[in-house]
């Protein structure tokens, strides 16, 4: 089923135009591996369950209840999907891996996403609870607007986009409102990723979705007077989208999710997050490592030229 979500999503935005062909070939460099390790699971987990329990720690022809523990809890993970780890790609943000299993995969490697050891070190310490090919994983949040309580990764839906989470950090604070507003700006930007991403005509969420989360109290903050417009864009049919910025708060009902501190997001400056369709960190950065942010995403995506997109006037387009 992992293999077809995979590759599901991926024909879809290739066949749409919304992702270069070459995202294609991430299919095997990251599911071969998978499968090997299945291999190799099976074969340990089968031996487990046919050998007899150690009578002692002498019986070296028993089998260790501790280890056959660790196995079974290890084949739970796998089963679920929390375990995979996918390499360095035109998705995924991180150096090569030598210990990428899968002989014989040619690793997509396209220009200007070259990352060294030393500056994936230095990114993945801005969120270590969300290591960069791995899942993201779900903790409780609160919606700035409704306090109502959410477990992240139901706002993450598979409906084929891809997503952008701003850790704001304590908005409240001028200087990191500045941060972010900046950020912000450079975002709503013609020539952003975000812009360039989006079909003429269609809302500026239709390929690449924003979700913000701070660590601000709820009640000291207010969505439309401390978040960038571009932060909850306005339709003209339904409105200012109240849906798009969240808070690290306690809820009324639910308790605390703490999700900064089990992200590992320094609460006060944040950062930022490429989500892929799947769900998958493609990406991680600071507020002002915008031109990286950008280059990630010219890398994945069928990005529209600047030529070819609307002048904005005033805010609209």
């Amino acid at each position: 089923m992992q293999d077809a979500y995979n590759l599901g999503w991926k024909i879809a935005l290739a066949v749409k135009g919304i992702v270069p062909r070459s995202v294609l070939k991430t299919y095997e460099s990251e599911r071969r591996p998978v499968a090997q390790e299945l291999i190799e699971f099976d074969r340990q987990f089968s031996r487990l369950f046919s050998g007899r329990p150690a009578k002692d720690v002498m019986d070296e022809e028993g089998i260790d209840l501790d280890e056959f523990k660790r196995v079974f809890v290890k084949g739970n993970l796998f089963a679920s999907g929390l375990s995979i780890n996918y390499g360095r790609s035109n998705i995924v943000a991180k150096p090569v891996d030598p210990l990428l299993r899968g002989e014989g995969i040619k690793v997509v490697s396209p220009p200007g996403m070259e990352v060294s050891d030393d500056s994936f070190a230095k990114n993945q310490s801005l969120a270590t609870g969300l290591p960069i090919g791995k899942l993201f994983h779900s903790y409780q949040v609160i919606n700035q607007s409704c306090a109502r309580p959410w477990y992240f990764q139901q706002r993450l839906k598979a409906d084929g986009r891809f997503r952008v989470v701003l850790f704001a950090g304590n908005i409240l604070d001028p200087a990191q409102k500045e941060r972010v507003d900046a950020w912000a700006a450079t975002l709503d930007a013609p020539g952003s990723f975000l812009r360039r991403a989006t079909p003429e005509g269609a809302k500026i969420d239709s390929v690449i979705e924003v979700l913000t989360i701070h660590s601000s109290k709820r009640v000291d903050t207010e969505l439309l007077r401390d978040f960038p417009d571009i932060l909850h864009p306005f339709d003209p049919t339904i409105g200012w989208d109240y849906d798009k910025v969240y808070v690290d708060d306690e809820s009324h009902h639910e308790g605390f999710g703490d999700a900064y501190r089990n992200y590992g997001v320094d609460p006060q400056r944040g950062a930022v997050i490429a989500v892929r369709p799947d769900q998958v960190v493609g990406w991680v950065g600071e507020l002002e490592d915008f031109d990286n942010l950008q280059k990630y995403f010219e890398a994945c995506l069928v990005l529209r030229t600047s030529a070819t997109l609307p002048i904005r006037v005033n805010g609209s387009a």
